[in-house]
């Protein structure tokens, strides 16, 4: 437990510095982050970089993902394997265009076909929800700013106000 508190102040510093410029860091688009989970399940960090970029390109909204055709999906998936991960994607996109939007919470995001148990734990680390508030200090030691997602209210570590709704 010591050593859970003392990481995150000497970790955070250095990824920063160190940190490869992958493009999936570049936002927090749920539909972003869908799409990179998913294509890095298997699959080497180095070689999504292109894949996620192409496809991205090719169908730029959840939306053009729901209505692409199969052989647009498997031509753009062709060379990562597993193509029941871009069929499953696909199911997820169309689900999500169905309900009118991204789920909000763990369960939502765990009935999506082809999410794996340990993905929404990822999602609400990289995506802006209303119902929490974040700590700004990215450096910060404490079990709650560590998470980077607390309550609404004040840091307890820091002993200031946060703000609504957006990672830092």
């Amino acid at each position: 437990k010591e050593l859970a508190l003392a990481l995150p102040p000497l970790l955070l510093p250095w990824f920063a510095e160190n940190a490869r410029n992958l493009p999936w860091r570049r936002d927090r688009e749920p539909y972003h982050v869908l799409l990179s989970e998913i294509m890095l399940q298997q699959t080497r960090v180095e070689a999504v970089k292109a894949y996620y970029l192409r496809f991205l390109d090719a169908l730029p909204t959840v939306e053009a993902l729901a209505a692409a055709e199969e052989q647009t999906l498997l031509k753009l998936w062709e060379g990562l394997g597993y193509y029941s991960r871009v069929r499953n994607l696909q199911k997820a996109a169309q689900a999500i265009v169905a309900r009118g939007g991204f789920p909000r919470d763990a369960a939502g995001l765990l009935a999506l076909p082809g999410v794996p148990a340990g993905s929404p734990s990822s999602w609400r680390s990289r995506t802006p929800t209303r119902q929490h508030a974040t700590c700004r200090r990215a450096t910060c030691g404490t079990r709650a700013c560590s998470s980077r997602t607390i309550r609404k209210g004040e840091c307890p570590h820091h002993k200031r106000v946060v703000s609504d709704g957006l990672s830092a």
